[in-house]
């Protein structure tokens, strides 16, 4: 039966400013994903002008806070 032991030198504190810059990365990474994907249906002539800045407007409603506040947090 195996126990979960943590390593002895496991420091809680680093692994949470690890997991929040994480959290930062895939934010990040998820505005810019949904960012290109509106450039790209606007580029195709799927969306309008007008749609394609609605869209990034929400985007940037939803991910700026979250990074953000995270970064502002750490002063990163």
């Amino acid at each position: 039966m195996a126990t979960n032991v943590l390593p002895t030198n496991w420091n809680p504190r680093l692994a949470l400013e690890a997991a929040e810059m994480t959290q930062i990365k895939k934010s990040e990474m998820d505005y810019r994903l949904s960012k290109m994907m509106v450039d790209y249906l606007h580029s195709s002539g799927v969306i309008n002008k007008r749609d394609r800045d609605k869209a990034i407007n929400k985007l940037l409603k939803v991910y700026e806070p979250i990074i953000g506040m995270l970064e502002a947090e750490h002063g990163k």
